[in-house]
């Protein structure tokens, strides 16, 4: 089963797009240009419901375009700001799982991006991506908290919703032509290694790299800058191990957090048995600064660059010392 089936469920993937202002409207183009079927978008204003943008048609709830168009995966565009977004029945888990809150009886006031990211969950659509930065931590342990409890219900269908990001670049599974995020798309090229990132800009540069010496990707993953994340490394290996077209694993970290040095104990521990490629930045980034956004600071022990590099050498990762390295070792590995 490739990456993209194991998260949505199969490959007829139909995305929702919600937040359709100027980025949802322009990415929701590039995403369809790349070959994503893009099924709909969410605009709050009930003036837009039911009308289309170039072809796409929009609705003021996630509830009505998972009813109309059958959308299966969901993008947040939606700003990180004071507000609510469409009105949800945080008394329930979900759409189907109707059940009183067992953990959580106080339901906090989010912002417009986090409640965006409640209503796919609560209309249990099974793959989310949240481009969005700036949500606040408190919102996205919430979420968090959330999905956990609407996957313990799901799971005894078999069934699960899976979320990256927030602040995350993206996905793209080339092969199958999915683009869900802001990934440039002339870039990325079927083949069998898959990518793993915190980092944005720094990961189109190697895709670019890969591709042009002659090395597709498999699937490649955002799993977001921020502290508070949904799928992490680890997640991802599990993802890539089952994967039979991924060869081997590029992961890309930076300073602050510690999923590098969850990334080296499953190394590790064989929970990826395929070949793991490290590049983490940072290496002159001083202590105590942040440096691009607030997951990328160097304050705790086992934050910095060099600590996890040496971490993942020592699990058994092949360590490059910059971008240019990570093509030459893939190509004596794959």
């Amino acid at each position: 089963m490739s990456v993209l089936e194991s998260l949505v469920g199969n490959k007829n993937v139909k995305v929702l797009f919600q937040g359709m202002g100027g980025a949802g409207k322009h990415y929701a183009i590039s995403c369809r240009e790349f070959g994503t079927q893009v099924g709909a978008g969410i605009s709050p204003n009930p003036d837009k419901d039911g009308t289309f943008f170039e072809g796409i048609p929009i609705y003021n709830t996630v509830e009505k375009a998972v009813e109309k168009q059958g959308v299966n995966a969901s993008i947040i565009f939606v700003p990180a700001i004071n507000g609510r977004g469409a009105d949800i029945n945080y008394e329930t888990f979900s759409k189907t799982i109707l059940k009183p809150m067992s953990k959580m009886s106080v339901n906090p006031v989010l912002t417009a991006a986090g409640d965006a990211i409640i209503e796919a969950i609560w209309n249990e659509i099974p793959f989310i991506v949240s481009i969005t930065d700036g949500i606040p931590q408190q919102d996205m342990r919430y979420i968090k908290a959330y999905l956990r409890e609407v996957n313990s219900y799901l799971g005894l269908d078999g069934r699960r919703i899976s979320l990256v990001g927030s602040n995350t670049h993206g996905v793209v599974f080339p092969k199958e032509r999915v683009k869900m995020g802001i990934i440039p798309s002339n870039v990325a090229t079927p083949g069998n290694v898959g990518i793993v990132s915190r980092s944005g800009s720094l990961t189109y540069e190697v895709i670019k790299l890969l591709s042009t010496n002659g090395f597709g990707q498999s699937a490649i993953i955002g799993i977001g800058g921020d502290t508070d994340r949904g799928l992490g490394f680890v997640d991802c290996f599990q993802l890539f191990e089952k994967d039979v077209a991924t060869k081997v694993v590029v992961l890309m970290g930076e300073i602050g957090g510690d999923e590098e040095r969850r990334a080296a104990e499953a190394v590790e521990k064989g929970i990826i048995t395929k070949q793991v490629i490290a590049y983490v930045v940072g290496k002159t980034a001083p202590e105590g600064k942040t440096m691009g956004h607030a997951g990328a600071i160097n304050k705790e022990k086992g934050g910095s660059a060099q600590e996890k590099i040496e971490m993942l050498r020592s699990a058994g990762a092949l360590v490059a010392n910059d971008i240019e390295e990570i093509t030459k070792i893939v190509k004596r590995t794959v």
